[in-house]
Order: structure tokens, then C-alpha cells, then sequence
């Protein structure tokens, strides 16, 4: 299928149009936001910065970024995905808006500045080029370095603008959002993908019980191999549907699900059912879930045969 993007679009729209062309050229940019962090931000690179300002908000930004990537340490927090929203900056202008509209005069102090990753990342090329710009006798092999940290900042935030702005338009076309969330594995992190689909309006939202809205999660766990798991919630009910690529897996997770079960139990939820079976084709069925969305509709080249 062939459809061509327009190249004479205007203000808005293009920066738009530019974002989602970035999308479908390379959907898991996020990734290589947290698989480059790692040896940029060592103790090892940074101990060689002579500027400490630099130095010191290099390494506060790489404990951050540690911090945002989901592992044996951080999975202690149940409201994880919640917080990794707020502090990778996803919501840094929608808070600065809100708080815009409540009180102008107190809205600069909402999310100080490096209290998230996209406003740290702003902080610290900004703080690297001004450095550069005023010190030319700086040596090369050290400018170097502090120009690398700079480009990865500006790639970093474009990435992190980039997830914004496809949720901005996936909200108001399509009812749901995407986080894209990495996984600590032994060869370094990988995304998982978690979609939220809200349905009904903001009316029905208002009546009891709630409109509903469903999680869906696809996900590649290493030795266990991908998951899909499906999840509808209606005020206090609740379906989950687990599927696996591998029977060792289906096993594994089900001999967990009544546990799974009494602990929703024990939050208020009740579970109206909860499945878990095999299915091999949780790789095509993720790619159709994404390709049917307003990220590539209109006017669009799409070259994924």
C-alpha cells in the first residue's frame, strides 16, 4: 500500500505531520534512549568533565533515567507506570496549561526544572552549548564528549515530543494513549508497549459506574517469550485475558492467576473473568492493534509490507 505524505502543509500541522513521520520510521527510538544512557552517563565518562555544574546534572540525569526503566528495584513501586509518565516529562506542558489557566503567577513553579526527563535533558544541552560557546579553549577530546551528551539530549527530547504528540492525536481520533515503558533484561533494556483505550465520552465517564476503558499490554519477557495481556474495567469489574507465544510460559502463568485474582480481590476489584491459553501470532495481531490507528491514517507513504 502506497499513500504519500503532502509536503506543503503549514505551521501546526507539519510539525504534526513530522512527528508521525518519525514515528513510523523508527517506533522504537525510545528504546535507544535508555540503551544509550548507560555508557553516556557512566561514572567513567563523566569523571573527565571539568566543568562540575555539567558534570553534576550529567550524573543526577543518568541516576533519573536508571530510575525510569522498570527492574528488580524499581517494580517495588505498584504506581510505577503512573510515575514514569510524570517523570520522563510527558505531561510537563499539559501541567504548565492547567496551572496556566488555575493561577498564572504560580505556574513556573510547577515541575521545576530537571524534576523530569525532558526538562533535564532541555537543562543540559542548553547548559553544555552555552559552556562551549564561551570557552573555546576548551580540549577538543572533552568538547567532544560534551557535544555528545548534547546530541544525545536534543535526539532524546525529540523523541520524548514525539510520544506526545502521537497520544495528543491518538486521544482525540482514536479514545486511547501509548506508553512505551523499558524492561531491565541482561542485554540491556527493552521496550514494552501499553495501550489505554477509553470508551464512551466524558459524560458517560461522569455516570455511575463509569464508562469503561481497557489496558492492553504486549510484551516480549525474554525467556518468556511474548505476551499479550488484554484488560476491560468497569468501575469496580474487571476481565483479564492473558495470552502466551510459549506453553511453559501459559503454565508458569497460571498457577499464579488465583493469587493474581485475591489480590485484585483484596483492591476492590472484581474479577469477572480470567483466562490464560497459547497463541502464536501476538507479534501480527501488535502490528494490526498499531496500524489501525490515526498515527497511519491520511495522507500517508506506508512501506511496512
Amino acid at each position: 500500500m502506497l499513500r504519500l505524505i503532502a509536503g506543503d502543509t503549514g505551521g501546526e500541522q507539519a510539525r504534526i505531520t513530522g512527528y508521525l513521520k518519525a514515528f513510523r520510521t523508527d517506533p522504537q527510538a525510545m528504546k535507544e534512549l535508555f540503551q544509550s544512557s548507560g555508557p553516556l552517563f557512566s561514572p567513567e565518562n563523566l569523571k573527565t568533565l571539568s566543568h562540575s555544574t555539567l558534570r553534576d546534572r550529567s550524573q543526577v540525569l543518568g541516576q533519573m533515567i536508571r530510575t525510569l526503566i522498570f527492574s528488580m528495584e524499581t517494580m517495588k513501586n505498584p504506581l510505577f507506570i503512573r510515575d514514569f509518565v510524570a517523570r520522563a516529562g510527558l505531561l510537563l506542558e499539559h501541567n504548565l496549561g492547567q496551572a496556566l489557566m488555575e493561577n498564572p503567577a504560580g505556574a513556573f513553579n510547577v515541575q521545576p526544572q530537571g524534576d523530569n526527563l525532558k526538562s533535564a535533558l532541555l537543562d543540559l544541552s542548553a547548559g553544555i552549548r552555552m559552556w562551549l560557546d564561551t570557552r573555546p579553549d576548551i580540549p577538543e577530546a572533552e568538547a567532544a564528549k560534551l557535544m555528545r551528551l548534547a546530541e544525545y539530549a536534543d535526539r532524546s527530547v525529540q523523541t520524548l515530543e514525539t510520544q506526545q504528540v502521537l497520544n495528543v492525536v491518538s486521544r482525540e481520533q482514536d479514545n486511547r494513549f501509548m506508553v512505551q515503558v523499558p524492561f531491565a533484561f541482561s542485554q540491556g533494556p527493552a521496550m514494552q508497549d501499553i495501550f489505554i483505550e477509553f470508551g464512551g465520552n466524558r459524560g458517560e465517564m461522569e455516570k455511575e459506574g463509569g464508562s469503561p476503558f481497557r489496558v492492553v499490554f504486549f510484551l516480549n519477557l525474554d525467556v518468556l517469550g511474548e505476551m499479550m495481556i488484554d484488560v476491560g474495567i468497569r468501575g469496580q469489574e474487571l476481565t483479564a485475558d492473558l495470552s502466551c507465544q510459549r506453553v511453559d510460559t501459559v503454565g508458569l502463568v497460571s498457577s499464579g492467576l488465583e493469587e493474581l485474582r485475591e489480590n485484585l480481590d483484596s483492591l476492590g476489584f472484581q474479577v469477572m473473568r480470567m483466562t490464560c491459553d497459547i497463541r502464536d501470532d501476538i507479534t501480527s495481531t501488535k502490528n494490526d492493534y498499531v496500524r489501525n490507528s490515526s498515527w497511519y491514517d491520511g495522507d500517508v507513504i506506508n512501506f511496512f509490507a
